[in-house]
């Protein structure tokens, strides 16, 4: 197959019947694929895994390790999925993984997950990576990269999201994520509260090292610098989250050097300096772009503009999926000053109509212009010039994206 028949195939495949791991365990093996021979290290948590995933892959090719990087979903280009050193996998590679993969993947009825898993470790097998940085896809017990053996575990924030799936309270959630802990090992985590008290327990029954790991220092907001060691350090990716990402980019890169993996101080400075990650407060122009789709990450994204944009009152363009706490969502959100509201249904089959957010939007008590949206040309076009911000969903992030860079073409 092509290019675009890998493509064509891969959306077609479906989402998991069953989450758990004796599935994927039986496609890898079917396909010689021995995932535990990567190097890899893996990232879970409910917000700010792909930029923490981001961070340590850059600090990691900046002391000049061939890295591979696994993350999702992606936002305009599904080989976004599957990297190396910072390169998506070409067209031709991706098209002879995925015809290699098709066969393997029907026979055992495996999901779109299990399929871009098992791709994208046979690519790092095949390419010989020195590191393998791996996002979880949903929660960790049952994960499909949970066939790995990392030499590292990193759990980020932990919160309320994917209930249907992980559990009802963040508790639950926080040990559905600390599966990836590995026996014997070593994770870090931000987490605090009830979901660290899980990951405790949990790293105790596994006799694993446990380490909670602080934010590093904001020296200012806009542009977001902070202080490693001694040093300040002006980041790419903005938003006072990522001091938290950073942080644990920053233990695990110390962590890899403990065990014997060569990491500078140098090298550590120019990974988080260099490190990129799209829709994450993403500025294009007039335009802030930001991927945050549950409560937590909405909340997080009106604390870090404020702090980093005091007097600025923005017009919002917003559209979430119906599985998502979408009220307490709409709740955060109107805590930041607003010009306008233009609301828009999100590109996806779980899309929550745009009309069912109107009166959650005007039953506060601040008078602000509230219309639906059709498309995301029509609503950037008429607010041409205008503070934009574009927020809750990845779809609609991607959407917004996608238009930037076609009107920077034309």
């Amino acid at each position: 197959m092509d290019f675009v028949e890998a493509r064509l195939w891969l959306d077609r495949l479906p989402e998991p019947s069953t989450w758990e791991l004796d599935r994927m365990r039986r496609l890898v093996a079917d396909a010689g694929v021995d995932a535990t021979r990567l190097k890899a290290v893996q990232v879970a948590g409910t917000n700010g895994k792909g930029s923490t995933c981001a961070f340590l892959s850059a600090i990691l090719q900046a002391a000049g390790f061939k890295t591979g990087l696994y993350t999702s979903p992606h936002l305009l280009d599904l080989r976004e999925r599957i990297q190396i050193d910072g390169k998506m996998v070409t067209q031709s590679d991706f098209a002879a993984i995925a015809s290699w993969a098709q066969p393997l993947v029907e026979k055992h009825g495996a999901s779109q997950f299990e399929a871009y898993t098992l791709m994208a470790f046979r690519h790092f097998l095949d390419q010989r990576v020195d590191w393998a940085v791996v996002e979880v896809g949903l929660g960790g017990k049952k994960d499909a990269t949970s066939i790995l053996a990392p030499r590292l575990s990193i759990i980020t924030h932990v919160a309320m999201d994917h209930m249907e799936q992980l559990g009802g309270t963040v508790t639950e959630i926080a040990e559905e994520k600390a599966g990836i802990i590995p026996e014997n090992g070593v994770c870090l985590t931000t987490a605090e509260g009830n979901a660290y008290g899980a990951i405790e327990i949990n790293a105790k029954q596994k006799e694993a090292r446990l380490k909670k790991v602080a934010p590093l220092p904001i020296v200012t907001e806009s542009p977001l610098c902070i202080r490693v060691g001694t040093q300040i350090v002006t980041l790419a990716l903005q938003g006072r989250f990522q001091a938290e990402n950073a942080a644990l980019a920053v233990a695990a890169a110390q962590e890899l050097q403990n065990q014997g993996t060569a990491i500078s101080e140098a090298d550590i400075v120019a990974g988080l300096r260099h490190a990129t990650w799209p829709g994450r407060m993403q500025t294009v122009g007039n335009v802030v772009i930001d991927g945050a789709h549950n409560p937590d990450g909405i909340a997080a994204l009106v604390s870090a503009l404020k702090a980093a944009y005091p007097n600025q009152k923005w017009n919002l363009v917003f559209g979430v999926l119906a599985d998502k706490d979408y009220p307490e969502m709409v709740r955060s959100i109107r805590k930041l000053p607003l010009d306008s509201i233009r609301l828009i249904r999100p590109k996806s089959p779980r899309a929550l109509p745009a009309e069912t957010l109107v009166p959650l939007f005007k039953a506060h008590q601040t008078p602000v212009d509230v219309q639906v949206a059709a498309n995301m040309h029509d609503v950037l076009g008429a607010l041409k010039g205008k503070p934009i911000l574009v927020c809750g969903s990845l779809y609609v992030a991607a959407d917004a994206l996608q238009h930037m860079e076609e009107r920077s073409r034309n």
